[in-house]
C-alpha cells in the first residue's frame, strides 16, 4: 500500500534497532539533497564553502562517535534497567545532561557551524533554540548526520504492535487513578471501573497530572521536564524555486515553520508554532490539507531523568527522559520485563 504519511516522528536511524521491527524504512535522507539557509543562500552541509568550517566539523564527529557509544550502550541495558539508574553510572552522558548546548558549542569552536547547520537542525526536531536545551540533546538530535537515516513510514506500525492484542484494546479515556486500599491501583474510565495490579501510563506529563490526582506528586516526578507545542501541517502546492521543490529544507528559528519536509511531489509537511503560520513566503500556491495541534509535542529532559517505576506496579514510560522512537519503545519493553519477570 502507499506509505502512510505521519505528523509525529519524522524519521528512524540505523540506530534504531529495536523499534525498528515495526515501522517501514522509506526513502533514505542525502544530505546532498538537504539544504540550510547561511543568511544569503541555500546551501548543503559539504558545499565546498564549509571547507573553512573542517576543523570545527571534524571536532563535532568526534564528539558525535564518543557520545553515540555510550548513548548506545545505554540503550542495550534499557529493556532491564531503568534510564535514570543507567544515567548515573555514565559519567559522560551524566555531564552532557548538566552542561548547556551553548557551553559546548563555545568550548568545541562550533559558533559558525551551529548558527548555519546545527541551531536549526535542533528547532526542527525538538521546536526551541539551541540556548534552551542541554549538550545531550543537541549531540542526539544530531545522530541522522552520523547514521544512515531515513522517512519513517507507519502504514503497518499498528497492526504489527497489535497483532494478537486487537480484541483486548479498549479505547476509552481515563479521568482518574489512584491507589486502592486493598492493593494495586484503582482506574476510572469514561465506562468503568478498573482494578488493576500493573499499570503502565505512557501519556504527556500534564494528562498524568490531570488524572492521577490521587497519586503522590513525586511519583509523577517531572521536575525540569518543558512540555513543548507544535503543530503539524500537511501543506499541497508548489514551493518556490528558491526553496528548492522535493528537497528537506531546513529553515531559520526565526521564520514561520522550521522545515519543509517533502512527502510526495506536491505535498510537504512543516512544522510551525502557530496552527495558521504565513506559508507564502515558502510557496507559489498552497493549501493546508490537514493539520494537528499537539499540545506536548516535545518532553524535554533536565539534568535529573524520572524513574520508571516508582513505585511498584506503577510504570511511567515514553519520552521523558530521552526524545525518540527508540528510546520511548525501550521505556516499554522495561515496563514490560518488569510486569512478566
Amino acid at each position: 500500500g502507499a506509505a502512510m504519511h505521519n505528523f509525529g516522528a519524522t524519521y528512524v536511524t540505523s540506530d534504531y534497532r529495536h523499534v525498528g521491527r515495526f515501522i517501514d524504512r522509506g526513502r533514505r535522507v542525502r544530505w546532498r539533497d538537504v539544504f540550510f539557509h547561511d543568511g544569503v543562500r541555500f546551501l548543503t552541509i559539504w558545499h565546498p564553502s564549509n571547507l573553512r568550517h573542517r576543523r570545527a566539523l571534524l571536532r563535532l564527529y568526534a564528539r558525535l562517535i564518543e557520545f553515540r557509544g555510550h548513548l548506545n550502550r545505554l540503550r542495550a541495558l534499557s529493556p532491564r534497567v531503568c534510564q535514570a539508574e543507567l544515567l548515573r553510572d555514565d559519567p559522560l552522558l551524566g555531564r552532557a545532561t548538566r552542561e548547556p548546548a551553548a557551553e559546548f558549542v563555545a568550548r568545541n569552536g562550533l559558533a559558525d557551524l551551529n548558527a548555519t547547520f546545527v541551531a536549526p537542525m535542533v528547532n526542527s526536531t525538538v521546536f526551541t533554540t539551541f540556548e534552551q536545551v542541554n549538550t545531550f540533546y543537541y549531540l542526539a538530535v544530531l545522530m541522522p548526520i552520523l547514521l544512515p537515516t531515513y522517512l519513517a513510514d507507519f502504514s503497518r506500525t499498528i497492526p504489527r504492535l497489535t497483532a494478537g492484542l486487537c480484541d483486548r484494546i479498549g479505547v476509552e479515556r481515563v479521568v482518574a487513578l489512584e491507589p486502592s486500599p486493598r492493593g494495586g491501583f484503582a482506574v476510572t474510565t469514561t465506562l468503568r471501573d478498573l482494578r488493576a495490579r500493573n499499570v503502565v501510563v505512557a501519556t504527556p506529563a500534564h494528562n498524568l497530572r490531570d488524572f492521577g490526582t490521587g497519586l503522590d506528586p513525586s511519583w509523577i516526578g517531572t521536575e525540569g521536564v518543558r512540555e513543548i507545542p507544535i503543530v503539524t501541517l500537511h501543506v499541497r502546492g508548489r514551493r518556490r524555486d528558491e526553496y528548492r521543490p522535493e528537497k528537506l529544507v531546513f529553515l531559520r528559528p526565526d521564520e514561520a515553520a522550521t522545515v519543509l519536509i517533502p512527502l510526495e511531489p506536491g505535498l510537504d509537511m512543516l512544522f510551525a508554532p502557530t496552527p495558521e503560520p504565513d506559508l507564502a513566503p515558502y510557496f507559489e500556491h498552497h493549501e493546508v490539507a490537514a493539520r494537528v495541534r499537539w499540545k506536548t509535542a516535545i518532553q524535554l529532559s533536565g539534568a535529573c531523568w524520572r524513574r520508571l517505576a516508582p513505585r511498584p506496579g506503577l510504570y511511567t514510560i515514553g519520552d521523558y527522559n530521552i526524545c525518540g522512537l527508540e528510546d520511548s519503545y525501550l521505556t516499554g519493553l522495561f515496563a514490560a520485563n518488569r510486569i512478566v519477570g
